[in-house]
């Protein structure tokens, strides 16, 4: 139960941080459009439920994850994301994240090896053509056996609101958000709810499950690994 505790407290205290942080960071600067039309927003919304989904099937299977702190980023990260090349137009990445309403694209290689990051602050404030310009190089990162409280803190600790995540040759299989710990809390504080019961039942409309709320990724019983975090050495 204290283990439980602890966890909840780390993520709170992890959204409260991040989102103020994020909150006066986006009041500096002028927002890139937001996607405009109902079929736009479906799209989010269904990407939205569908992981919040995946993720509390995955705490519900194996709870002791969560007893034991054991939750790993593979457990919570979107795999195999989307990614842009270092040659892009900025005008065309700009587009390309206006209307998937992201806030970051990682810069890859042909065969996915990790250059950079770009946020949408990026895009609006740095000057330069392509994404190799105005992206950071050489983020931080981490790897799908890192555990998940070691990556809040890292985030916390870095003022950072994204985490690319990489396999063992340094390419890109996945990414992990705000927004992922956030739909992570979510799950947690569920599941801990004496009086609901995790349900697979989602309501479509609102994608609210009947006595739960959707959730993140299968959960093995193996024994986490240190975190793993560095530059990206290509």
């Amino acid at each position: 139960m204290i283990e439980i505790l602890a966890s909840l407290a780390l993520l709170v205290g992890f959204v409260i941080g991040i989102g103020t942080w994020v909150f006066f960071k986006r009041r500096r600067r002028d927002r890139l459009a937001p996607v405009s039309g109902e079929e736009s927003t479906a799209a989010l919304k269904t990407r939205f439920v569908e992981k919040r989904q995946t993720i509390l099937k995955a705490l519900s299977a194996d709870r002791g994850t969560i007893a034991q702190s054991r939750l790993q980023i593979q457990h919570v990260m979107t795999p195999r994301p989307v990614v842009v090349r270092p040659d892009m137009p900025v005008a065309d990445l700009a587009e390309f994240m206006r209307r998937r309403e992201q806030r970051h694209s990682l810069v890859c290689t042909d065969d996915r090896r990790l250059l950079g990051i770009v946020s949408d602050r990026d895009v609006g404030a740095k000057a330069g053509n392509h994404a190799s310009d105005v992206m950071t190089p050489d983020p931080l990162f981490v790897t799908p056996d890192s555990l998940l409280s070691a990556a809040v803190s890292l985030m916390l600790n870095r003022q950072i609101s994204c985490l690319p995540v990489v396999d063992e040759v340094q390419r890109v299989c996945g990414v992990v958000t705000t927004t992922d710990m956030m739909m992570t809390l979510q799950c947690i504080l569920k599941l801990s709810d004496p009086s609901g019961a995790a349900s697979s039942e989602a309501d479509p409309a609102t994608g609210e499950q009947a006595g739960a709320v959707a959730g993140c990724v299968s959960l093995s019983d193996r024994q986490p690994a240190d975190l793993s975090v560095g530059a990206s050495q290509l």
